[in-house]
């Protein structure tokens, strides 16, 4: 339960922040117009469906904030030490 409020919080936290930035113009991304979005499958709040689309309520808010700032969601799916890895480089 702890860490559902948690999550939750973060994403309201993203969705405020987010908000006040929509207006602006798009943000700078690695890839102009995506969000990359690395997950390693672990959480039950974030997962993949059949067409590769971010299904869960993690994933669902993603996309909608990414919708929302005018960008594409590109999910990929890779281990965790992976993820903190391709962070780093970008």
């Amino acid at each position: 339960m702890k860490n559902k409020l948690f999550s939750a919080l973060a994403l309201i936290s993203a969705i405020v922040i987010f908000a006040g930035t929509a207006h602006a113009g798009s943000p700078q991304t690695g890839t102009p117009g995506v969000l990359k979005v690395a997950f390693n499958g672990d959480m039950p709040m974030t997962g993949q469906d059949a067409n590769g689309n971010l299904i869960g309520t993690d994933g669902s808010l993603m996309v909608l904030i990414a919708e929302n700032l005018g960008l594409k969601v590109e999910p990929h799916l890779m281990e965790w030490s992976a993820e903190i890895q391709s962070t780093k480089q970008g």
